[in-house]
């Protein structure tokens, strides 16, 4: 694959690894989503944007005019929203990491809805006054009967009778990464109308079931037209509303790191340094696409792709670290030299947001984002590295 928006002056001027984030593919991920889900809901669906799969600003600016509002989870990600003027009825709360100061702050700035995630956090709001508010929903462990997220039917159902009445304001329900399954989704919503029934003096007017599919990228779903019937959807007794960062992020970015060295020894496979790796990226390369196709990258020189014959080589990152390795067999060109650059392609989440960019205080990547034409420099102005802002 080339990238036209990398122009040959832009190539010129690079010198530190880099992500390269395309809106107009997330809008159109955007749109994709709900071209397919709208004909099976009663009411339009909304749909939240996860933050924690990219955070960038300038992407999300670019973004705000296609979705419905943001998932955070975390103080510093809701208070980056709030920095960004988003206004707080556009805001979900997920995740089990809240403080109690993260819940009375919570408290004092309203979210549209709180994804309570245990009966502890129930039991520090029940301090306050904000069960009171009808923006708080119950979050349920799903069909991974996960032990570490959520709750049970049972433990839901205790929580709402001993919450306040006409309050509860919904429940929460995430499929797990890349865990998508039409059949076991309407199981589970089958399960869940069964709790919303006969619970109608609990429900706030604007009860709504908050639900992350878990779904894989686009180009892999778009595939299997079928997987998109989901016939529990369009009897289910409350709208239904959508979380999701993957699947419409993931495609719609590109890493890149130019090259250290190329080690080539008889007998073993060839060895590939790049000025990258974990402190960018939140795993090898085989994780962030979940093992389902194959890696795809380009290799620039002087910023054409280069072409000609390849061979599996090993892919290691910059760190002093035996495990930051990023593909053990990845077919690139035999030609391979210090001063080439890799463009690795699916990096529009969980990239640099979900890595340890700062350990031992390794180069940090520049993000860009190309939207109408244009390449604009998106990197945070105030960045530095752990070590250098004291």
């Amino acid at each position: 694959m080339t990238h036209p928006e990398f122009s040959r002056d832009w190539w010129k001027a690079r010198r530190e690894p880099f992500f390269v984030y395309r809106p107009e593919r997330v809008r159109e991920n955007v749109a994709f989503f709900r071209a397919q889900m709208a004909p099976q809901l009663p009411t339009p669906p909304k749909i939240f944007l996860s933050l924690k799969a990219n955070s960038n600003a300038a992407l999300l600016k670019a973004l705000d005019s296609s979705i419905n509002g943001y998932d955070c989870s975390s103080p510093i990600e809701f208070e980056s929203l709030v920095r960004a003027k988003i206004d707080p009825k556009r805001i979900t709360v997920s995740g089990p990491g809240k403080t109690d100061d993260f819940l009375k702050l919570l408290g004092m700035r309203q979210p549209l809805a709180l994804h309570i995630d245990n009966a502890d956090e129930f039991l520090v709001l029940e301090k306050t006054n904000f069960l009171e508010s009808g923006r708080w929903t119950l979050r349920h462990r799903g069909l991974s009967n996960s032990v570490k997220l959520g709750m049970t039917s049972d433990e839901i159902t205790d929580l709402v009778r001993r919450g306040p009445t006409g309050k509860w304001a919904g429940l929460h329900v995430y499929l797990g990464r890349e865990s998508f399954d039409a059949r076991a989704l309407n199981t589970l919503l089958d399960e869940l109308k069964v709790l919303v029934i006969g619970k109608e003096k609990f429900r706030a007017p604007d009860f709504a079931l908050y639900l992350g599919l878990g779904l894989p990228q686009r180009d892999l779903v778009s595939l299997h037209k079928d997987s998109w019937q989901l016939p529990a959807l369009n009897h289910f007794p409350v709208p239904v509303h959508f979380e999701g960062g993957r699947f419409f992020m993931m495609d719609a970015g590109a890493y890149g790191a130019p090259i250290l060295s190329v080690k080539k020894r008889s007998g073993e496979r060839p060895v590939v340094l790049i000025d990258g790796g974990l402190q960018h990226l939140n795993g090898p390369l085989v994780a962030p696409l979940g093992l389902r196709r194959e890696v795809i990258c380009t290799v620039y020189r002087e910023g054409q792709p280069v072409t000609g014959p390849k061979a599996e080589q090993l892919v290691f990152g910059s760190l002093c670290l035996a495990n930051d390795v990023l593909h053990t067999h990845l077919p690139l060109p035999d030609s391979l030299a210090r001063g080439d650059w890799i463009v690795f392609e699916s990096f529009g989440a969980y990239g640099i947001t979900a890595s340890v960019h700062s350990f031992i205080g390794q180069t940090p990547a520049s993000e860009w984002v190309f939207d109408n034409g244009q390449m604009l420099d998106a990197t945070p102005g105030s960045y530095k590295p752990y070590q250098l802002s004291f």
